[in-house]
């Protein structure tokens, strides 16, 4: 029995209507129920007949399941489907960088992930860099480039996905580069400023940052000892008009002009094989005139409480000989004061800054008005930056905090979780975090500034659960118990087990990208087979079927439904928890209770009157529940059959018990039992008049 969509892999656009068949394979079918459902939280629709047309509005993951009841069979049977509505068959992109910032010569990887990439027409990234060193293009049609950015700047790569035939899909990421050199420009006070005044001289340095490319570490008297490279040579240029050029380590210069000028420095080192390095650094500067009259502050800008000292500059009037004769101050909010080198503290931001005044009253009779607008802000910024925003578990994701203020940032402060539960705090401006579970999470960062303002800023981390994989054994050859088939199964549409997949036995590697493997086993010995999955976000799945092929007796079959299911072992064994601690199976036990644990979380037996929930091991004639997580045929290794034990049985008292046998008129049974309960397919039924193999069965004795 199959079913299926009139489309193409299930999958589709809200546009069109699709079929829903059944191929029945000529089984006489009585009655079919359909139901059709988005997700967890949205309402069911229900359809009768047996090939229905049905529209899906709106774009998702959907499934279809068809509930079968037949003429000539006494059991229901439910099959599943997905269909994936998708507008416009557009195909879904993600992207990732292995780097978002860096330094100069950042060498970044960059990977794609395109899903229903049947309709894509061709692929294009386009990386904007106009400044490499090259002819060729900042282009690449290949599905996971690498590109080298050799020049500091914003970069705003693109991935261009296209598909029928005129249309796209465009996804951007950002990628920083900054310099590892920087230019100090020290005023006559010493300090490194970007304000200098027209004639005085500039202290020009270059400085270098942390980076392995300047530094060596080497111990000296068993300490560790940071040494700068040697540096071949320096060469300056000041962006003046007359272009001059210095190649000293630390050049003086005077500017003779005002206004905004490019200083540049470029250095050259030589590596380990002697070949020269270069690396270049600008700092914009402002050139300002002091001669006309003005309004000094030893401060612009900056975060509350902000306490600027002022002064008024009168070079042009104090040559001539002409002096203040007085000097009011007014500070916007209220503060004034006459005195000629006042203090003002601001407490409270302001959107468009503050305007202080200063009314100057000169010795020759003249009143000069002065303004300087000081800005006061408290505001931090900060964004992140995460090298993938969704995936599956586990899943690590690399997040990056960039803040500014007037005051700079003194540290960074991240709470990661689920909505409405516990937070995971972390601090630094950058770090690496696993999600290891599915679930939307919550990243949120705080930016603290020197002056203890903050930030904050957030972005949503969407991780799925790894796709379900089923790993199935069967003999090639009935008299051969050594010669066996594994296969691998899932029923996550999206997820192919013949690309990125890897078969190994005892931790070796036997076959890749493959969904089944064939192996002839040496016999009396065990073995560890492992099914291993690489899929998107870099993470590997790992499933692990351990079994002895040549202690195997006797096989039974049970089956067991998604949820509640009430059976027993069929064979006379106890069956124990298998240690692999070591990666094989003892060759005296076998590994069912591992298999049952595979597909449930929650095994309950009772025995003695008492429950006992996941047990360690589970005896022959006692029945247990098991609450399955999908459909499942459970494949049991052991002896001989067994019938229940009812010689231990007290009157009047209830036992769940097992059998490994087919019973039928078991109710009755010399009248040693009351009453008999079993629990079939998710139904009860009172004293049958059969039971079958692996049945688990409440009974209460006389």
């Amino acid at each position: 029995m199959e079913i299926g969509v009139s489309s193409r892999e299930g999958e589709g656009s809200p546009s069109k209507p699709f079929v829903l068949k059944m191929n029945t394979n000529k089984i006489n079918v009585d009655d079919v129920n359909w139901t059709i459902w988005k997700n967890a939280s949205s309402s069911s629709i229900t359809l009768r007949q047996k090939n229905p047309s049905h529209p899906f509005t709106e774009q998702g993951l959907w499934f279809v399941e068809a509930t079968v009841r037949y003429k000539d069979y006494p059991f229901i049977s439910k099959y599943r489907y997905r269909v994936n509505i998708i507008e416009d068959n557009a195909p879904g992109v993600e992207i990732n960088a292995s780097h978002m910032r860096g330094l100069e010569g950042l060498k970044v990887d960059f990977t794609s992930i395109i899903t229903k990439n049947s309709y894509v027409d061709s692929i294009m990234w386009d990386f904007n860099d106009s400044n490499k060193s090259t002819f060729l293009p900042a282009t690449s049609v290949m599905r996971n480039p690498s590109w080298t950015f050799e020049k500091q700047g914003d970069y705003n790569v693109t991935f261009m996905v296209y598909y029928d035939r005129d249309k796209n899909v465009t996804k951007n990421l950002m990628i920083h580069i900054s310099s590892p050199l920087e230019i100090n420009s020290t005023n006559v006070e010493g300090n490194n400023s970007t304000i200098h005044v027209k004639g005085d001289d500039v202290n020009f340095s270059a400085s270098v940052s942390s980076n392995p490319d300047f530094y060596t570490i080497e111990e000296v008297g068993g300490i560790p000892t940071i040494t700068l490279k040697p540096i071949k040579s320096y060469t300056w240029s000041f962006g003046d008009r007359d272009n001059t050029v210095s190649y000293l380590e630390k050049p003086i210069f005077a500017y003779n002009e005002t206004g905004n000028v490019i200083a540049t420095v470029e250095i050259v080192r030589v590596d380990e094989k002697g070949n020269d390095i270069k690396y270049i650094a600008k700092k914009t500067l402002s050139i300002v005139n002091f001669s006309e009259p003005t309004i000094i502050a030893d401060k612009l800008s900056g975060e509350t409480p902000l306490t600027v000292n002022f002064n008024v500059m009168l070079k042009s009037y104090l040559a001539k000989g002409i002096r203040p004769k007085s000097i009011a101050w007014t500070f916007t909010g209220g503060g004034v004061s006459a005195k000629q080198n006042p203090s003002f503290t601001f407490d409270t931001p302001a959107a468009n800054g503050y305007v202080v005044t200063a009314k100057v009253k000169l010795s020759d009779g003249k009143t000069l008005n002065l303004e300087k607008t000081i800005m006061v802000s408290n505001d931090v910024n900060v964004s992140i930056e995460a090298n993938a925003l969704a995936g599956y578990s586990p899943l690590t994701v690399r997040l990056v905090a960039t803040g500014t203020s007037f005051e700079g940032i003194n540290s960074y402060e991240w709470e990661i979780g689920l909505k409405g539960q516990e937070k995971v705090k972390k601090t630094g401006t950058s770090l690496e975090h696993t999600f290891d579970s599915n679930g939307t999470y919550e990243v949120n960062v705080t930016a603290f500034s020197n002056k203890d303002h903050s930030g904050i800023a957030g972005l949503t981390i969407k991780v799925k659960k790894g796709p379900d994989v089923i790993i199935k054994s069967e003999l090639i050859d009935p008299d051969d118990e050594t010669n066996m088939k594994f296969t691998a199964t899932t029923e996550d549409a999206n997820v192919s087990l013949d690309k990125n997949t890897s078969w190994l036995i005892n931790d070796i590697v036997m076959a890749t990208d493959t969904e089944t493997f064939t192996y002839k086993f040496l016999r009396s010995k065990a073995y560890k087979i492992e099914f291993k999955m690489l899929f998107k976000g870099g993470n590997i799945v790992k499933y692990v079927y351990a079994r002895n092929p040549s202690f195997n007796p006797y096989v039974k079959k049970v089956k067991v439904y998604t949820g509640w299911n009430l059976i027993s072992s069929p064979l006379d064994e106890v069956f124990k928890v298998v240690d692999t601690t070591n990666g094989l199976v003892p060759e005296q036990a076998t590994d069912d209770i591992q298999r049952l644990r595979d597909i449930s979380t929650v095994i309950w037996t009772f025995t003695g009157n008492t429950w006992r929930k996941n047990p360690a091991s589970i005896t022959n004639k006692v029945g247990f529940w098991i609450k399955a997580n999908a459909n499942k045929e459970l494949i049991f290794d052991g002896n001989t059959n067994y019938a229940p034990d009812l010689t231990s049985l007290t009157s009047g008292n209830w036992y769940l018990l097992g059998t490994g046998k087919k019973l039928t008129k078991y109710k009755a049974n010399n009248g040693a039992l009351n009453v008999v309960w079993v629990y079939q397919e998710g139904k009860w039924y009172k004293n049958p008049d059969i039971i079958n193999v692996g049945d688990g069965l409440w009974v209460k004795a006389n």
